[in-house]
């Protein structure tokens, strides 16, 4: 009768890695799963702890308890467990590509915005329309770095380089378009 659902408190908690996992909703870039939602493979599959973990009321790792939660954060052990040593150090590996790359999106993004900043004291009316589209351009590259930081990319990591190479390109079709 008074059943307790962690949506209650916890809205949206996982939306943006869920979106990665699902390879939905990102701007300019066609839908992409990641192989292991294809696969029906779902959180708890990569994020599970051996050791029981409270959901909040017992806080010492040591302590047994009867209600412990069932996920938590991923270790190399779950991928080992299911693939073999071969996946040893990959999750390092892809955290790292993902790191790199969600950098170099954001500085572009960074010089991309300083420009358009500096371009708000229009020159006409076609300008306008150039900035406007520049403004949307920009939109939707800050949405895509967005996704890939909060969703954390090693969700997906093919959607998630795709997205940030998309949000490259819209910062540098921003750029040309106020010239």
């Amino acid at each position: 009768k008074f059943g307790v659902a962690c949506g209650n408190c916890h809205t949206e908690m996982h939306q943006a890695s869920l979106l990665l996992y699902t390879g939905t909703g990102g701007k300019d870039v066609p839908d992409m799963p990641s192989h292991m939602y294809d696969m029906n493979v779902d959180c708890a599959g990569c994020h599970f702890s051996h050791v029981p973990r409270s959901c909040g009321v017992n806080t010492d790792p040591n302590e047994k308890t009867l209600f412990a939660g069932l996920t938590s954060s991923t270790t190399e052990a779950a991928c080992i467990g299911c693939h073999g040593e071969m996946m040893a150090g990959m999750i390092e590996y892809w955290k790292g590509g993902v790191r790199e790359a969600l950098f170099e999106a954001e500085s572009v993004l960074r010089g991309a915005e300083r420009v358009y900043e500096k371009a708000q004291n229009g020159r006409g009316e076609s300008y306008q329309k150039a900035l406007d589209k520049a403004g949307r351009a920009l939109e939707s590259a800050r949405y895509n770095v967005a996704l890939v930081r909060e969703g954390r990319g090693v969700h997906n990591l093919d959607y998630s380089m795709a997205l940030l190479e998309q949000s490259k390109k819209e910062c540098s079709a921003a750029e040309k378009l106020l010239q």
